[in-house]
């Protein structure tokens, strides 16, 4: 997020909204320019679950709760692409 676009007086729920448009619109912009160059993806999704209990054995989680997830886009092109030119704005 642009640091000018980050204000501290704004509530929890202002700042979950602007930043939910600034992922939105830079996703999107991304698919917009690698999906039509692509034959191939995959999506994945990781969920980090929330840890209960530190044993010593190790941590245990619960594992139907989720503090944080891993998307992750895999794109195969149809031919090589220049990955030196910025992506337009």
């Amino acid at each position: 997020m642009d640091k000018e676009n980050v204000v501290d007086e704004k509530t929890l729920e202002e700042n979950a909204k602007q930043w939910e448009e600034w992922v939105h619109r830079h996703l999107n912009k991304l698919l917009d320019v690698y999906l039509p160059k692509s034959k191939n993806c995959d999506f994945n999704i990781k969920y980090y679950p929330k840890k209960i209990e530190e044993l010593e054995s190790g941590p245990v989680y619960d594992k139907t709760k989720a503090i944080g997830v891993l998307l992750s886009f895999s794109l195969e092109f149809t031919e090589e692409i220049d990955v030196t030119k910025p992506i337009e704005e």
